[in-house]
């Protein structure tokens, strides 16, 4: 740096943008990281650290960036995402204020809880909450609430059938009386409809 001058470069910004690219050329991703950032080339500096899986640096930009950098905080959190870094992820979505994103997050964690919070809070990405939530209750075996969310999620259809084959299971395994529950639920189920 203190060639600067000598070497011909205008300023500091540039001086650190070679820099950065000279390490890139040395495979120093950790240098060049460092060195985009000093020249300002935040969505650089982000592209490297995320080609080589450096989560914890990019959850750390993440919380340093302003919200106005959208390119760049898109980008940490699809890195962070497919490096298994939700928590960064998430960050860079709530900075974002991509409420779908977050969604979407929480529920390919099964972080139910959250995901149905945020479906109570922002009504329109409810459809995106309750049909994953209604797979997932009734492969727990928790088939009346699995109804109850497939009708949140529009999707009544999806009860009728469960039910049915509640119903149909139940019957050839002669247990009589959870076939007429069942059978009782669809009854139930399609007068709603």
């Amino acid at each position: 740096r203190q060639y600067a001058g000598t070497a011909g470069l205008a300023n500091n910004a540039e001086l650190a943008k070679r820099q950065a690219e000279w390490a890139e050329e040395v495979k120093d991703w950790r240098a060049a990281s460092a060195s985009y950032l000093a020249a300002g080339d935040t969505l650089r500096a982000a592209r490297v650290l995320g080609e080589n899986g450096a989560a914890v640096q990019l959850a750390e930009l993440v919380h340093s960036l302003p919200t106005s950098a959208n390119e760049e905080l898109v980008l940490c959190a699809a890195f962070l995402r497919k490096l298994g870094a939700l928590d960064g992820a998430r960050a860079a979505y709530a900075k974002l204020g991509d409420t779908a994103a977050l969604v979407a997050l929480a529920v390919e964690q099964g972080a139910w809880e959250e995901a149905l919070e945020l479906a109570a809070s922002h009504p329109s990405h409810a459809s995106l909450v309750y049909l994953p939530y209604a797979d997932w209750l009734a492969v727990q075996d928790r088939f009346v609430e699995a109804q109850d969310a497939y009708r949140r999620a529009a999707r009544p259809d999806k009860a009728v059938r469960m039910l049915e084959a509640l119903a149909e299971n139940a019957t050839d395994e002669a247990r009589f009386a959870d076939a007429g529950y069942y059978l009782h639920l669809l009854a139930l189920e399609r007068l709603r409809a």
